[in-house]
């Protein structure tokens, strides 16, 4: 999910970071510690769009 603004996808982060483990999920299973970085690394690649700042994951 796209964000537009830093703020709603800073909340999202926090949210997901202070929810425990088993309640997270995707598709209705558990989540994985690898869909759990694929979901925080699209919302700070979303947060570099947004500040103009695509070049810091562009040029990995």
């Amino acid at each position: 999910m796209e964000h537009d603004n830093i703020k709603s996808i800073l909340e999202e982060l926090i949210e997901i970071c202070e929810c425990e483990p088993e309640n997270i999920t995707v598709d209705g299973e558990p989540i994985t510690f690898e869909g759990f970085q694929e979901d925080v690394i699209e919302r700070v690649y979303n947060m570099a769009d947004l500040l103009g700042l695509e070049d810091i994951y562009l040029d990995r």
